[in-house]
């Protein structure tokens, strides 16, 4: 509320109501001013703390000189009166008093003396209203005084206030200004992070569109693969299957050639020590035994020695690693019958089919099962001399004669071992004369 709202308000309110509506005007700039949030609410609500502070303060003096304008008018009044009392004085200028003796107070009212019951039937004359009021407007001046130094102190408080306001000001423009400078170095970051990435994106989108173009030409490709892929793996299974049909005829041809040199072989031993095998010997039971010693002496005589023939060199690779050690599991071929040696050297041990062993990869030189019909001629001439020695007990019941073949077996081994040895590209005491003298 302004000043000249004041004015205009002086019919229709009291003096107190008027000081109570500019406090509460101040008192809530105060407030606005302290939940401000921005510089501009601040220095706002801080004009309207300075206006509301001098209307309070014009409001203030104005009251006050009223006050006094009253008093002397009550004072002036009273004197008046006091001049009209005087002029029906009598008996030497003192007051005639009817009805009984007053003294005057302190208040400016008079009061009858007691007469001790003398003068009591004399009526009391009635007090004068211009003394009365003046009494009034004295105890309004009173209380005027006491609230002007009740709303000076409060406005001292205000004003203390207000100075914390203006403090708090100060320090909300300085953090606001802080806040500022943090901002735009804040929005600066952020715009370099975000030029940054724009320029990642555009960088990014460039290379999604060479990969989808890459794709598009590599899935063209692709079918095109495809479609050579699905004609090669058709000529391939062709292949196969002509390739598989061949072998499946080797292979019963070999079966035939396997039972035949079988046969002649077996033939041959039994004519050696004088006895003739029927043409169906495999349907009799002493030749099913003889076909079985043929099987065992093969064997054991594959592995008695490292043939040339029958040696083989493999590349492994592990199958498994044992779990908690280290050893790796190789897989053995199926035609091993027995290992010469593995590289590197390492030591190994054979489990079941398989291989352990420390190394990660080996290559492993072995003595293959080769089949009657790859034999070499000497070992087929061999394996007639040892399987005479081996059944010349059981054919002929002549320990001498099985005695005499067993020489003659052990001279063949040596002589097949010559053979075989000059097979091979081997120098040192092997092509030594002497020793093929020996065993020629």
């Amino acid at each position: 509320m302004s000043n000249e709202d004041i004015k205009n308000n002086e019919n229709l309110q009291t003096d107190d109501e008027l000081l109570e509506a500019a406090k509460k005007r101040l008192t809530e700039a105060r407030e606005k001013a302290s939940a401000a949030g921005t510089v501009e609410e601040v220095e706002t609500w801080n004009n309207e703390i300075d206006a509301a502070k001098l209307d309070l303060e014009n409001l203030i003096n104005e009251l006050t000189r009223q006050s006094g304008d009253d008093t002397a008018d009550a004072e002036n009044t009273a004197s008046a009166e006091e001049n009209e009392e005087s002029k029906d004085t009598g008996f030497g200028g003192h007051t005639i008093i009817l009805g009984g003796d007053y003294n005057h107070n302190d208040d400016n009212a008079f009061s009858p003396v007691e007469n001790n019951g003398e003068n009591n039937h004399i009526p009391s004359p009635t007090i004068n209203n211009d003394n009365v009021e003046n009494s009034k407007l004295q105890k309004e001046l009173k209380e005027t005084k006491k609230r002007l130094t009740k709303v000076n102190s409060e406005l001292a408080d205000l004003q203390e206030q207000h100075e914390a306001l203006n403090t708090r000001h100060s320090d909300l423009k300085i953090s606001l200004r802080q806040t500022n400078t943090s901002a735009i170095a804040e929005k600066k970051e952020l715009q370099n992070k975000y030029d940054k990435a724009l320029d990642t994106s555009k960088t990014l989108v460039a290379g999604i569109e060479s990969l989808e173009k890459r794709l598009t030409e590599t899935a063209t490709a692709a079918e095109i693969l495809k479609a050579e892929c699905d004609s090669n793996i058709k000529q391939q299974k062709e292949a196969v299957e002509k390739e598989l049909e061949k072998r499946r005829q080797e292979l019963e041809t070999t079966k035939g050639s396997n039972e035949q040199v079988r046969c002649d072989v077996i033939k041959l031993a039994l004519a050696h020590l004088g006895h003739t095998a029927p043409e169906n010997f495999k349907s009799d039971s002493f030749y099913s035994n003889i076909l079985k010693l043929y099987d065992f002496i093969k064997k054991d005589l594959l592995t008695r020695y490292d043939w040339k023939f029958a040696l083989e060199k493999k590349g492994l690779s592990p199958s498994d690693k044992i779990e908690g050690s280290y050893y790796f599991t190789y897989e053995l071929p199926k035609n091993l019958l027995k290992i010469q040696k593995i590289v590197p050297n390492h030591d190994y041990e054979i489990m079941g089919n398989n291989l352990l062993c420390m190394a990660d990869n080996i290559a492993l030189y072995y003595i293959k099962y080769v089949e009657d019909v790859n034999l070499p001629e000497f070992f087929k001439t061999l394996m007639v001399y040892t399987l005479a020695a081996s059944s010349a007990a059981l054919v002929t019941q002549n320990e001498v004669i099985a005695k005499k073949w067993e020489i003659e077996a052990n001279q063949r081994f040596c002589t097949a071992i010559a053979n075989d040895t000059s097979q091979q590209a081997i120098h040192g005491v092997i092509r030594n004369p002497i020793y093929l003298a020996h065993f020629s």
